[in-house]
């Protein structure tokens, strides 16, 4: 499996509670990637287990690899609930998608951890490239 890093800036970095490389097994077993049908395909699901900060205000930041041939539509969940639906578009290339959710704060506010699953539709696939939880940045 190949290991993919994404640059990103000091900004990001600071604001990260925890981040899980995607591809790299050390770091997939410490956020206990679970699944059935792990490719995410066809109804297929895969979830982490990721850090948060109890009761502040957060989000999920997910970079996808979308377009090119195929459906690209798939539900994200934070320990069950859903949070979105994704319909990437069909593109004649691949690319990649930044999306940042943000956390419902009921969904974190006793807890130090949640479990982000990945969830397609019938004959759809998602891949995820990059995963982590952001504190929200302050606005002046």
């Amino acid at each position: 499996m190949q290991v993919i890093a994404f640059v990103t800036d000091n900004a990001v970095e600071a604001r990260t509670v925890d981040k899980i490389l995607i591809g790299h097994p050390q770091s997939e077993r410490d956020h206990n990637l679970q699944g059935e049908e792990t490719g995410a395909r066809n109804g297929g699901w895969f979830s982490y287990d990721i850090k948060v900060l109890p009761g502040q205000a957060q989000e999920l930041s997910v970079i996808y690899m979308g377009g090119g041939r195929g459906n690209r539509v798939f539900d994200v969940l934070i320990d069950g609930r859903k949070l979105a639906t994704e319909r990437l578009q069909k593109t004649q290339r691949l690319r990649t998608y930044d999306q940042v959710y943000p956390i419902p704060l009921d969904l974190i506010e006793s807890k130090d951890k949640i479990k982000v699953k990945f969830q397609t539709h019938s004959e759809s696939i998602v891949v995820v490239l990059g995963l982590r939880i952001l504190k929200v940045q302050e606005t002046l």
